[in-house]
């Protein structure tokens, strides 16, 4: 999540609900436009647009940008995820694959087993100026 300063907040409307959100705690963050040039530096500059555009988790309010915190929970059939990342022969390109790792409660034992199920994803990026550049994000849970 984005870094919050929980001392710091504002009411506003979302979705017909009014909810707290909080100033964006970063030094080099302030506004739209900062959080923008700081995530195209590793996102394609088009999504972002278009992720910032449609987010209903940051709102600049008098030049100030504050972040909705919206928790998800925990997903427990998760045992774990592994992360491996895979250059292309070309040497400009490649991908970071995502496995998620399943489990299940067994009444029985009383314990977590893992269920053999694997999700797994894959995030290709492209090289520029030393940084990965992704053109797609996926949640992952």
């Amino acid at each position: 999540g984005a870094p919050a300063d929980y001392s710091n907040s504002r009411s506003v409307e979302i979705n017909g609900m009014t909810c707290e959100v909080y100033r964006v705690d970063s030094p080099d963050v302030h506004t739209l436009s900062d959080l923008a040039a700081k995530l195209s530096k590793y996102v394609d500059e088009s999504f972002v647009d278009t992720q910032l555009s449609q987010s209903e988790l940051f709102y600049e309010l008098d030049g100030v940008l504050y972040v909705y915190i919206a928790g998800r929970g925990d997903d427990l059939t998760i045992a774990s995820v592994d992360y491996e990342a895979f250059m292309e022969p070309d040497g400009e390109s490649g991908k970071v694959v995502a496995t998620i790792h399943r489990q299940d409660y067994d009444d029985t034992a009383g314990e977590w087993k893992l269920t053999g199920n694997d999700d797994t994803y894959e995030f290709p990026f492209v090289l520029r100026d030393g940084h990965a550049v992704f053109s797609t994000m996926k949640y992952l849970y």
